[in-house]
């Protein structure tokens, strides 16, 4: 007992080199700034969202006027969303960068990515199929195909690989596999259908028949 109370009172130059190794000690880690919840370790995905900065998003969104309270199961939900949108983003952009034979993305892989995308359904749960139908659906994009290659083309509700509505391109060489949100397969399927216009168009001229329908009206009932 009395050694203790030695050792409590006393100071000089020893106490003062010993005072700042009690201040490096390691700081518990705040519960709120690391997200830490109940059972967070029980597995890696809870390990993993437990090192979100949750203390700095609820001051970013505080920040806005329009908040008035944030509590922190909304903080919570704001982050995993925001980490959903950027994985989504970044998982369509290595797609990219496999194409080029690279493993490391550059700014061009996720401006194509975000400029295939129309909208960003990241929160509909579907997040690992959703990878699946890039995956399957850049077959189109990885040996381009040119609208006169095009033998004919078709619409499937599900694609061969995939659960998103799929453009099926069928060449004499290849079938390719398309996603019909990309911007460029929309900007082919228009030229695709315009030139089966003008194929039923020469059609009906070079067969005429008496008591035709206006011809406009037979053109738009195929499409």
């Amino acid at each position: 007992m009395a050694a203790s109370v030695v050792a409590t009172q006393h100071t000089g130059p020893e106490a003062d080199r010993v005072a700042p190794a009690a201040e490096d000690e390691p700081r518990a880690p705040d519960v709120e700034e690391e997200g830490a919840q109940p059972g967070s370790h029980a597995g890696a995905p809870q390990s993993r969202l437990a090192k979100l900065p949750l203390t700095r998003i609820k001051a970013l969104m505080k920040a806005d006027p329009d908040v008035t309270l944030a509590s922190q199961e909304s903080v919570f939900i704001i982050a995993k969303a925001t980490e959903l949108f950027v994985e989504m983003i970044a998982k369509d952009a290595l797609v990219y960068a496999q194409q080029g034979k690279r493993k490391t993305l550059q700014r061009k892989d996720l401006d194509n990515a975000i400029e295939a995308i129309d909208e960003f359904a990241f929160l509909e749960g579907k997040g690992v199929q959703m990878q699946q139908d890039v995956q399957c659906c850049m077959q189109y994009s990885q040996g381009k195909v040119r609208t006169k290659d095009v033998l004919r083309f078709e619409v499937q509700m599900e694609g061969p690989d995939c659960s998103i509505q799929a453009i099926i391109l069928y060449t004499k060489r290849v079938v390719k596999c398309a996603d019909p949100r990309d911007r460029k397969v929309k900007r082919l399927l228009r030229k695709l259908i315009q030139r089966q216009k003008l194929k039923i168009q020469r059609t009906m001229w070079l067969q005429p028949h008496m008591n035709l329908p206006v011809m406009s009206k037979v053109v738009d009932s195929f499409f």
